[in-house]
């Protein structure tokens, strides 16, 4: 009985649970009465969790029914005549199903469960890949062939976009990595280093918009142009885009180039700052929308598509975060995230469809408002503080005292970043403390250790805790 009521709270009505059911039940029944769809073992289990995903996992409540699959199981084999079965014939490890419910209980568990691994080369595999890629790099081509249409961003389900309207960076110039030194192997590509310097600072001011509402980078007010890539002049183009470009004559793309307000594309120096002479334009390309099988889906220059994170994913993402600040969602309430996202995307992509279809129209170029971005992969979280150039400003430091960081403790600092004053906080994390310290300090704390013989009062307790944990650096 405690198991149907658990499975009510994640599937939240009787019609969704007996819906299960009868699923579950049925699969079981069908290899028992044709053993020719083989035993229900747990190969066939897991083969059918992830078919069951894929069926469902754009419904509200998909990813609530692949949860809830091993705790029916549960239920099903009251059946007698399944429960002979699953006991005598079928070669289940009902042990490693009770841990799959366990592990089920977290949602990014299921995420994973169901999604399929990615492979990771290894380096034999890596410099063939380069070696091929170097000696076809000159003769890049459209792929317009219905055999193969689907990029590796789709096929391995890599990093997709939530939304279309993000822009996509320029790839850095190709070396071979057998014909260059470890120095250049490592050096970052200053076309590359200027572009994500300058879109950064516009990220951030895009988050921190004046009292007119607009996004400043030194003194000017800021916007996209967007064009097609052909319009710009080839002085202005990364060395990629122009290789690529000479060697496939009749491709096109639309870039949005940071401008002023007029449309005028803005110039910067090395230093990411506005320069009236000399200097490069700052672009990022709109990623191009085609029609596949009646639906929209997003491309790439190489003529292979793929498609944005499902809604239900990111619907899954909000809730969780929700719920980790105290939030409670009825299932009308996460319906509801759903289908705003669900919406959002679907406006969104129909948004790009038209702006790629006016440009390819017109020579007039479109001016687009900066709303947003990310600030990118991250590759490394944490360094000693003595080693960075931050010591110099722990002035003070505070403490989360509420929300997802409680009791995480930061400092801020403030640079200048392409004429924008920025403020960031920089958390700390005490890396002297290792298991064993930490293990002894808990030990003095909440033991009855003697000092001199005597019992820690709660005095010294708080001696030896400011000594270790108090917020103050030393």
């Amino acid at each position: 009985m405690w198991l149907v009521n658990k499975m009510a709270c994640k599937l939240y009505t009787e019609n969704d649970i007996s819906a299960l059911y009868t699923i579950v039940h049925g699969e079981i029944a069908d290899r028992i009465n044709n053993p020719k769809l083989g035993k229900f073992d747990n190969k066939a289990l897991e083969k059918f969790i992830k078919e069951l995903y894929e069926e469902f996992k754009d419904e509200p409540n998909g990813l609530l029914y692949v949860q809830s699959i091993p705790d029916m199981l549960d239920i099903v084999k009251n059946d007698l005549e399944i429960k002979k079965y699953l006991l005598n014939e079928a070669g289940l490890d009902l042990t490693a199903v009770a841990k799959l419910s366990l592990d089920f209980e977290d949602l990014d568990n299921v995420i994973k469960y169901v999604t399929p691994p990615v492979k990771v080369p290894n380096e034999k595999e890596i410099k063939k890949r380069v070696r091929k890629g170097n000696k076809s790099s000159k003769d890049v081509t459209q792929n317009n062939s219905n055999q193969s249409v689907w990029s590796a961003l789709e096929k391995e389900d890599k990093a997709k976009p939530a939304f279309p309207d993000n822009l996509t960076g320029q790839r850095s110039a190709a070396v071979n990595p057998e014909k260059v030194s470890e120095e250049e192997k490592n050096k970052i590509d200053p076309e590359k280093e200027l572009f994500d310097k300058v879109i950064k600072t516009a990220i951030y001011a895009a988050r921190n918009k004046n009292e007119n509402d607009e996004v400043i980078i030194g003194d000017t007010a800021v916007m996209l142009r967007a064009q097609s890539i052909r319009s710009l002049d080839k002085s202005d183009l990364t060395s990629d885009d122009r290789t690529f470009l000479a060697n496939n004559k009749t491709y096109d793309i639309n870039v949005a180039i940071i401008s002023d307000e007029t449309g005028k594309p803005l110039r910067f120096d090395d230093n990411g700052n506005i320069t009236e002479t000399g200097g490069k334009i700052v672009y990022q390309y709109i990623r191009p929308v085609s029609r596949y099988q009646g639906k929209l889906v997003l491309g790439n220059r190489s003529g292979y598509y793929y498609t944005l994170v499902s809604a239900r994913t990111l619907a899954n993402r909000e809730i969780a975060a929700g719920e980790k600040n105290g939030e409670i969602y009825t299932k009308a309430d996460r319906d509801a995230i759903f289908n705003k996202i669900l919406n959002k995307q679907k406006q969104k992509m129909n948004d790009l469809e038209r702006l790629n279809q006016r440009l390819a129209d017109s020579s007039e170029y479109v001016m687009l408002p900066i709303t947003g971005g990310s600030y990118g992969i991250v590759t490394h979280k944490s360094e000693l503080l003595s080693k960075t150039k931050f010591a110099d400003d722990v002035n003070m430091i505070y403490i989360h005292d509420s929300g997802p960081n409680e009791g995480d403790s930061f400092f801020m600092v403030n640079r200048i970043s392409s004429g924008v004053s920025v403020d960031t906080p920089i958390y700390l994390q005490r890396m002297d403390v290792d298991d064993q310290i930490a293990e002894k300090i808990s030990k003095v704390l909440t033991s009855k250790g003697l000092l001199n013989g005597e019992e820690l009062n709660p005095q010294l307790r708080l001696t030896y805790y400011n000594n270790f944990f108090s917020n103050r650096t030393v």
